[in-house]
């Protein structure tokens, strides 16, 4: 996509970044609602932690987007396509309103967990 296009110079922060992380988020936060999985116990505490560690391995992918391909100096761009980027950022943005609202869900069954 030419750097001088309305979508890439104008809309594609707002657009890719802002509403699309919050869609997802939203999306997260409704799944959450009806498939509660992992259950509140202490096996469903220890499984949301390691969702919530999961979530690590977005940081390397969102490295090697295309984002300022011409100002690089951690890392080299793998994902040449804007596609990647916004595919990425929907997966991190449901994955991070799921394991927050399990979180927030399980929150007051934590006492009764022995």
């Amino acid at each position: 996509m030419p750097k001088e296009s309305a979508w890439a110079g104008t809309f594609y922060i707002p657009v890719a970044c802002f509403l699309l992380f919050n869609i997802g988020d939203y999306l997260g936060r409704f799944l959450a609602g009806l498939i509660m999985i992992p259950k509140p116990s202490k096996v469903g505490s220890w499984i949301t932690l390691g969702l919530s560690i999961l979530r690590f391995v977005f940081l390397p992918l969102f490295l090697f987007c295309n984002v300022d391909p011409d100002n690089r100096g951690v890392t080299s761009v793998l994902f040449e396509s804007d596609t990647a980027y916004i595919v990425i950022m929907m997966l991190f943005s449901t994955s991070n309103g799921y394991v927050g609202s399990i979180c927030l869900i399980s929150g007051p069954h934590a006492g009764q967990l022995t």
